[in-house]
């Protein structure tokens, strides 16, 4: 996968991961690892949510730093092999090690996840625990042991449509899960439409005769 492929399906898995996680509460025997999640993942401010998914979205791209034509690899390069200890899981294991004394960390972990999986389904596949020998170069600069490993893609355009098979089950994930993911925004975008219509009701003369004329509430 190239970049952009990346950063579609990372935001695909993050929504379903959300859409999961969300109709885990349904089932009682989930309860406690649902706790721990939100707990662990979830940002206590706006300013640690942005780093947070920043975070998320870069590691979506790490360890493309082995190539310097990537997204990454254009700013951040590292001269390595292409897919063998940049696309295995001790860096992972590392970071998910910081994300648990520093949040965003967490969810950098979470995007170098993503992005493995996400190769571990093409030609190629990914060197997981073994990542420096008895492997087979690809044309493309990877290294990958030699074996049986499902094959879900080979090439771009089949990448595209992976993809989008992934964005259309994570659509239909966060539509079932609809009530318990978008209830408490939901609650939020009325109460606050609920406030300003109280506000231009309260505005003295024909201004707020303009005003509510605008305003559909």
């Amino acid at each position: 996968m190239n970049g952009k492929q990346h950063l579609v399906s990372g935001a695909a898995l993050c929504a379903l991961g959300a859409a999961g996680v969300a109709g885990a509460g349904s089932i009682s025997a989930l309860a406690p690892a649902r706790a721990f999640i939100l707990e662990a993942a979830t940002p206590v401010n706006l300013p640690e949510g942005i780093m947070c998914g920043l975070c998320y979205f870069g590691g979506c791209l790490l360890p493309d730093i082995d190539q310097p034509g990537s997204l990454m690899g254009r700013y951040v390069y590292i001269e390595a092999e292409h897919r063998t200890w940049t696309h295995s899981v001790y860096p992972l294991l590392a970071l998910f090690i910081m994300g648990a004394v520093q949040r965003p960390f967490l969810w950098a972990a979470l995007g170098v996840l993503a992005h493995l999986l996400m190769d571990s389904f093409s030609k190629c596949g990914v060197c997981w625990f073994h990542c420096f020998d008895g492997y087979r170069k690809y044309g493309s600069g990877a290294k990958v042991r030699k074996g049986w490993h499902p094959v879900l893609y080979t090439s771009d355009v089949s990448a595209w449509i992976f993809c989008t098979v992934l964005v259309m089950l994570s659509i239909w994930a966060c539509y079932s899960a609809r009530a318990v993911l978008f209830g408490d925004l939901t609650a939020f975008v009325l109460t606050l439409a609920e406030k300003i219509t109280a506000f231009v009701r309260g505005i003295p003369g024909k201004a707020a005769e303009a005003i509510s004329g605008l305003w559909p509430f």
